[in-house]
């Protein structure tokens, strides 16, 4: 059968390392980017470059730490030719206190705000007492003092004359004034007043009248000469600082002429120091708490309020930002405001206001994993707001669960956002949020799509090599020598079985670079071998290969019935695949099948046990087509058999058992045997052709580990579809049995050219067994039931 079987050369793809263009990496000049990924790439450069709204980006495929680097540095670098954006503060709000304020500032004058502030406070805090020490502000504020006392004076001599000439004494005590009647110069106390004659007493209590009202005119007009001294020098106190505030406050106000929400704020600050005089001329005086409020008893800096939050600053010239968050939660995306729980109460002010991701990416980029946000609570919702209403609204979630009460709430003012989102996902939860998620379709209109896979030509050789030399310049490791980076080339192409492409999941390829260095590091190699990256392999392999071990143990101590010599009719080895984890391997399955008498058709156990899937399934049925379009052309097709997968107890999927399970029922039904040293695999449609299965390398290598476990005997191989030939990337040990002779591995197009090899029997021969035994078949059953008709009827 040497017309199937495939030469040693066609069993996989050697990189050769002359090839490359260089003897080692260190040659090589490193870039960042992303490799391999041209329409990926293009997608992102589009979305980045658009400036509308709705057009953030999701990135389709692997989304292991190298993808989500990958993406940042590309964007890094987009970024750095970027307009810097400007910084945001948040400042006292001196209308609305619970309202903080946002300033928008230039890249760099955020940090120089909040100084000039502090300095501005700390002067006004030295100067204005010493304003108020002054000898002229003393003379001028003596002079209102003194007019006041004046005037004060003038009025209690004019209520003094009245009661002298209405013969009254005012006499003062410490309860005020006393007014006592005056009769032949001597004071007339109140128990005397009965032994006075009528009129006179009554003349007595007139004048006292008189006098009480003159005093209570005096005393009110006291009050108002004294709130009028009191304001001519409150006005006489801001007259003397808003020259001080001024000379201080107008350089920082032409400094900032440009942002004008500065200049509103400068206003404001302006009218509150100027209403706060008492604060700056006692500026170490403490505030007296009062006992009965249990919240005067804190203390609060009182010049707090002219501080500045810097909430976002920015280097100049230093291009956009690009901030990756990988844990987004709520208060991390949007930020946060924070508080200090004294005496059982929160509270909080401006400067407790905190800063998420969407604050600092504003103006550039933010990056995240699709699936980390989606499971934190409230975050998707906010991004999607904050996207469509393309403001940043801070603490506009519930979180009233706290066991501790609130005192106090702010609600500082929503920032503007411009910014562009890169989400990271895998297809299938793109797919999902483009079905399920209402608004996912209009915020995310680029999609970037990075394949598995690219073509292994030339350039995509290159990417390989330009990518291990990142790794060795941004990790420090030893660089790679050719023969090195071409062995990592080739389990590139392992990776995905096929000789024409190269895994782009770099996720794999980056930690078998840092292992492979590892090993070169131990063995004290100047440059990475080959041997070294072969090392790095066969340890990974030997870590990870546990349960394929076990595997094989039992089928070679005889725990899993599999005959590797030999023939039997109605039985085949066929090949299936097993993930766990990260590693896949290959292993033999038998299949059997039993023909007899009935018109149940063909039964496949494991179907009717329901432990197959539905692709499975479909390969079952495409089989009955092969078959009744095959032979039941001029009678019918009635048989009853049984099909099985052998000491299965965990399912079965997919369609690649298609065509050995065919074999199975074809040997069953043409009674011819079918060797034993050779498993087969691929699928089959219902012309008889065969057709391409997945994970055909790693088959191929699990039935050859099963041969060299009981013996290689020369004859022992597998049958493949023709069409999986350029997907073959066996290992070393395996081309070289297959040189030696010892293995073999054989590619078929059809059903015949399967039987031919598995029987020895010609495609005619066997299906005129088949077509005979079918008719037999037909005909005993349409005897037998004949007959049972004929009982009948007698009886």
């Amino acid at each position: 059968m040497n017309k199937f079987r495939l030469a040693p050369d066609q069993l996989s793809r050697k990189c050769d390392p002359n090839k490359l263009g260089f003897k080692d990496t260190s040659e090589l000049k490193t870039s960042r980017t992303i490799h391999g990924q041209p329409r990926g790439v293009r997608a992102i450069e589009f979305g980045v470059d658009i400036d509308s709204p709705g057009y953030n980006i999701y990135v389709l495929g692997p989304t292991g730490s190298d993808r989500v680097a990958d993406v940042y540095q590309f964007t890094v670098d987009h970024a750095k030719a970027l307009r810097t954006p400007d910084e945001w503060c948040y400042v006292h709000n001196f209308k609305q206190p619970h309202r903080p304020r946002a300033l928008r500032l230039p890249p760099g004058m955020g940090q120089q705000l909040k100084k000039d502030m502090r300095t501005l406070i700390d002067t006004l805090r030295a100067q204005i007492p010493d304003a108020f020490e002054s000898e002229v502000y003393l003379q001028a504020r003596n002079q209102i003092s003194n007019a006041l006392d004046d005037r004060r004076q003038q009025r209690l001599s004019d209520i003094q004359r009245l009661a002298t000439e209405k013969s009254f004494a005012i006499q003062s005590t410490p309860q005020g004034f006393t007014i006592v009647p005056v009769i032949d110069e001597k004071p007339v106390m109140p128990e005397e007043m009965e032994s006075l004659p009528e009129e006179t007493r009554t003349i007595v209590t007139k004048n006292r009248r008189l006098i009480e009202q003159a005093i209570e005119n005096a005393l009110l007009e006291t009050r108002a000469l004294q709130q009028e001294a009191t304001e001519s020098i409150d006005a006489l106190r801001r007259q003397f600082v808003e020259a001080i505030v001024d000379e201080n406050l107008y350089p920082l106000i032409r400094k900032y002429d440009l942002c004008g929400a500065a200049i509103l704020y400068f206003h404001d600050l302006r009218e509150d120091i100027l209403s706060s005089l008492d604060m700056f001329e006692n500026p170490d005086e403490e505030e007296q708490p009062d006992p009965s409020n249990p919240m005067a008893q804190i203390k609060v800096d009182r010049f707090q309020r002219y501080q500045v939050n810097v909430l976002v600053e920015h280097k100049p010239n230093s291009g956009a930002p690009v901030i990756y968050l990988d844990l987004p939660s709520y208060q991390n995306l949007i930020g946060r405001i924070e508080h200090e729980v004294r005496f059982g109460v929160m509270t909080t002010d401006f400067t407790q206001i905190k800063a998420g991701a969407l604050h600092r990416a504003n103006g550039g980029f933010l990056i995240m994993r699709a699936k980390d946000i989606l499971v934190k609570p409230f975050a998707w919702e906010a991004l999607k707001r904050a996207l469509n209403t393309r403001q940043v609204v801070i603490g506009d979630a519930d979180f009233s669960s706290m066991t501790v009460m609130t005192t106090q709430t702010l609600e500082p003012e929503p920032i503007p956002l411009q910014i562009k989102v890169i989400l990271v996902g895998s297809q299938s939860l793109y797919y999902d949020l483009y079905e399920i998620e209402e608004d996912f379709r209009d915020l995310f209109r680029v999609k970037a799509d990075f394949g598995d896979a690219m073509l292994r030509n030339g350039q995509g050789e290159a990417h390989y090599a330009s990518f291990i030399a990142n790794r060795c310049e941004e990790e420090n490791l030893p660089h790679f020598s050719a023969e090195a980076v071409a062995r990592v080339i080739e389990y590139g192409s392992w990776l995905i079985s096929d000789q024409r492409r190269l895994s782009t999941d770099f996720g794999q390829i980056a930690p078998l670079i840092r292992e492979a260095a590892f090993y070169a590091r131990r063995e004290k190699h100047r440059l990475v071998t080959k041997e070294d990256v072969q090392n790095a392999i066969n340890e990974r392999t030997y870590r990870n290969n546990e349960i394929e071990e076990l595997s094989q143990e039992r089928i070679a101590d005889g725990t899993i019935f599999i005959d590797l010599d030999g023939e039997v009719i109605g039985q085949v080895n066929g090949l299936v695949v097993i993930s766990v984890g990260d590693h896949t391997f290959g292993l033999p399955s038998r299949i059997t099948a039993r023909v007899y008498m009935g018109r149940d058709n063909v039964v496949q156990i494991d179907r009717e046990s329901e432990m197959t899937g539905p692709i499975h399934d479909k390969g079952m049925l495409t089989l009955l087509g092969y078959l009744g379009g095959r032979y039941a052309e001029d009678y019918p097709l009635t048989l009853s058999a049984s099909i099985a997968f052998e000491q299965n107890y965990g399912g079965v999927e997919g369609d690649s058992a298609s065509s050995t399970e065919l074999y199975s029922l074809l040997s069953a039904l043409s009674r011819y045997p079918i060797r034993q040293d050779i498993a087969v695999t691929g699928s089959v449609n219902q012309h008889g052709y065969i057709q391409p299965i997945g994970s055909v390398t790693q088959k191929v290598e699990g039935f050859y580990n099963t041969c060299k476990t009981r013996g290689l005997n020369g004859t022992q191989g597998v049958i493949i579809p023709f069409a999986n030939i350029p997907e073959l990337m066996l290992n070393d040990e395996v081309i070289e049995a297959v040189k030696a002779g010892k293995f073999h591995v054989y590619a078929i197009k059809t059903v015949d050219e399967g039987m031919e090899l598995l029987t020895g029997k010609t495609p005619q021969e066997v299906h005129e067994s088949v077509d005979k035994r079918l008719r037999e078949l037909a005909e005993n059953l349409a005897h037998f039931e004949d007959s049972s008709s004929d009982e009948d009827g007698s009886k």
